[in-house]
């Protein structure tokens, strides 16, 4: 039984062989926890639990992804306000005195208002997630 290479003992490479029978569905539940860890292969996993060794198993935090998701949809709301708010900035600046300045400064007095409203609407998500996170 012990026909190992004397060079392989000495530098700590691995030498010996198991082998092991599965069904079908044992093998598919052994891939699925080999998958929800940090493990490349089934080796290293089944290693590791043959050894008593801790294993790291990821997990998905399913109230994260949708506050992600909603932040996502927040900054892109912001990001088109700002557009619209610089876009107005601009044309306000090409304007001469005597021509529509009034609707100019009334249009951009409103997106700023939204724009400050789009901020509060951050600001109150983000207390929400850090309340709901800690």
């Amino acid at each position: 039984m012990e026909n190992i290479d004397s060079n392989a003992k000495l530098s700590g490479q691995r030498s010996y062989r198991i082998n092991l029978r599965l069904t079908e569905a044992e093998f598919k539940k052994l891939a699925a926890a080999v998958n929800q860890t940090l493990h490349k292969s089934l080796s290293s996993y089944a290693r590791k639990l043959l050894l008593g060794k801790p294993v790291t198993i990821l997990t998905r935090d399913e109230s994260k992804d949708k506050a992600i998701y909603e932040l996502s949809l927040i900054r892109a709301e912001l990001s088109a306000v700002a557009n619209n708010f610089n876009q107005v900035v601009k044309r306000i600046h090409r304007l001469d005195l005597a021509g529509n300045k009034n609707y100019w400064l009334v249009t951009c007095t409103r997106l700023q208002k939204e724009l400050l409203e789009k901020i509060d609407s951050i600001q109150q998500h983000i207390s929400k997630m850090s309340k709901q996170w800690s």
